[in-house]
């Protein structure tokens, strides 16, 4: 039903124009490995949470101590990710770059969100957490359940666009995360405004992709594969520990932990580009807008049938099927829209 990643390899390496994103003719492979990573761990953790939220799971069961685990750096990841290709983005018109994040980012965001909260609002019962019109009508400033990524990087998107184009390039950047960075760390309060903080948390992780760029952290392939393995067991181990001693709650040392996951995870991405192992994560990565709009409701709908239809409360049924069903539903749909050209569920036109 879906593409193999041998064909969908070819076909990005056929489609895809001589872009910033590529370097001597070869694509960066490591980069949607790293995104599969990083939304296999974004659906496990929402299923997590979603199996505490309907009392399925036991005080201090140990799925909980993975979700910690997972949300110390999957999120510092996708935002580090996301810096990697933005300077050499800048090289396309403002107007055009614009264009493209309205299509991609601010119309799937109001699409989903308005259509997640609205069955939330239908189905109250169904839901782990209430929402009201009043809220819809909030997503302009306030964003719903997991689309507040795309609300902070758009932001933070256009924060740097206008620095480096209109202002200082790069130093008043450096600077605003410098500062959004004490903010964040010394808890210092301002305003009300909730994205702030997240905001504020996050912007080093996309400030650090930004300056180091994907050619740099390309470096790290030329590394010979027992080298890459140490730095992921390292760090793995790092994250690991300190997730274990409740480091990741300190804002001071989340950072620390969270540069350890993203290592963690680029290297091990590195290494699967090498030995050409599980090669689904790179169809998982070049689809993590599809499946990260459209899993939460996917896992949710899929753990209420499990429950009221066949009875199945065992944790590790649900967790199982709801990790399938989050990432190749998804998929699935995007399958169907490329079939029937339909490009409108997932972003505005191609």
């Amino acid at each position: 039903m879906f593409t193999s990643t041998r064909a969908l390899k070819k076909r990005l390496l056929a489609s895809i124009a001589p872009l910033p994103d590529q370097h001597q003719g070869k694509y960066f492979f490591w980069v949607d490995y790293a995104k599969g990573i990083g939304i296999t761990f974004m659906v496990l953790g929402h299923v997590i949470r979603g199996l505490s939220r309907s009392n399925l799971l036991t005080e201090h069961h140990w799925l909980l101590g993975l979700d910690q685990w997972i949300y110390a750096f999957h999120m510092s990841l996708f935002f580090f990710l996301s810096g990697l290709f933005v300077q050499s983005s800048l090289r396309k018109s403002t107007r055009s770059l614009m264009v493209q994040r309205l299509k991609r980012m601010v119309y799937p965001y109001f699409l989903w969100s308005l259509m997640q909260g609205t069955l939330k609002i239908i189905l109250p019962q169904q839901s782990n957490d209430s929402v009201t019109i009043s809220n819809l009508l909030d997503i302009f400033h306030t964003p719903l359940d997991q689309f507040w990524f795309l609300y902070v990087l758009f932001l933070l998107l256009a924060i740097h666009t206008v620095c480096n184009k209109f202002i200082i390039p790069n130093t008043l950047f450096l600077g605003i995360t410098a500062l959004l960075t004490v903010i964040y760390v010394n808890q210092l309060p301002f305003g009300d405004w909730g994205v702030f903080y997240i905001l504020a948390r996050y912007i080093l992780s996309f400030a650090a992709g930004v300056y180091l760029g994907v050619q740099k952290m390309s470096h790290l392939q030329s590394l010979k594969s027992p080298l890459l393995l140490a730095i992921a067991l390292l760090t793995g181990a790092i994250l690991t520990i300190g997730v274990g001693f409740g480091f990741s709650e300190n804002q001071l040392m989340s950072y620390p932990l969270a540069a350890c996951g993203v290592l963690m995870a680029i290297s091990i991405a590195m290494m699967l580009v090498r030995l050409d192992r599980l090669g689904r994560l790179v169809i998982f990565g070049k689809y993590s807008l599809q499946i990260y709009l459209a899993h939460v409701l996917i896992i949710a709908a899929g753990r209420i049938l499990v429950l009221k239809l066949f009875g199945y409360t065992d944790v590790y049924v649900h967790t199982i099927l709801g990790l399938l069903i989050g990432i190749y539903v998804p998929l699935w749909l995007q399958e169907i829209c490329q079939k029937y050209k339909f490009n409108y569920l997932f972003a505005w036109g191609r």
